[in-house]
């Protein structure tokens, strides 16, 4: 499955590195003018425009005024990824028909966690996670795994699915237990470094795939990655 496309629309060159080190799997073009995103949108389709308001040559909400119309037509989502935290520009830029509004400085995975659930809001079409021989059928929360002819339905948890596609969707990432226990936990359960190991090893048993596995990074934590040499 494709990644959706993402317009940045951000004169800070550090903010967008920040973000792309946190989504490398995300295809977010970057341009830090409302000029370039003009010629850049006069040619291409994206799903989502990360869009901020100060900028050299402009204002982020006088550009999502002039081309709403535009913007509601493509069914084309805005972020406001902006340092205003005046009430008024928020309410402003919501009439303007934004789905989501982050303020600087902002926490990059919160960011990233945003921009994922904005995008299965608007994009249909996501509708299943494949990685070679694991497919994840995203409405029903279904995860198959094994040679397409023969793919078996996997019987996960909710917390063993949430840490899949956290995983899947994060391929190389490293994740530290506590990291793990806040993105998948929350705040609502008391989890320990015990129970999250727990749920890694039973998942591992599980997801027999010939082509991924989660590493344990000694001392830090696990991330999703490719077998060296597939198992044979």
């Amino acid at each position: 499955m494709n990644s959706p496309s993402i317009l940045m629309i951000e004169d800070d060159v550090d903010v967008y590195n920040l973000v792309k080190s946190f989504a490398k799997e995300l295809d977010i073009t970057h341009v830090t003018s409302l000029a370039d995103a003009t010629k850049w949108l006069a040619n291409n389709s994206p799903e989502l425009i990360l869009l901020d308001i100060e900028l050299p040559d402009g204002n982020g909400v006088d550009f999502l005024m002039k081309n709403r119309k535009n913007f509601e037509d493509s069914r084309l989502g805005i972020i406001m990824l902006t340092s205003h935290g005046e009430i008024g520009t928020k309410l402003e830029s919501f009439e303007l028909g934004v789905l989501d509004y982050v303020q600087k400085p902002f926490v990059p995975m919160e960011l990233i966690a945003r921009i994922r659930a904005n995008l299965k809001k608007i994009n249909p079409r996501a509708k299943e996670l494949i990685k070679k021989d694991i497919k994840v059928i995203l409405q029903s929360n279904q995860v198959f795994v094994g040679p397409k002819e023969t793919q078996r339905l996997i019987d996960l948890s909710p917390l063993e699915y949430k840490l899949l596609l956290l995983f899947m969707e994060n391929e190389d990432r490293v994740y530290t237990r506590d990291q793990l226990m806040d993105l998948v936990w929350g705040d609502e359960f008391e989890v320990t470094d015990r129970n999250v190991d727990q749920h890694i090893s039973k998942l591992r048993k599980k997801i027999d795939s010939q082509y991924y596995h989660i590493k344990t990074i000694h001392g830090t934590g696990y991330s999703w990655v490719k077998y060296e040499r597939p198992p044979q």
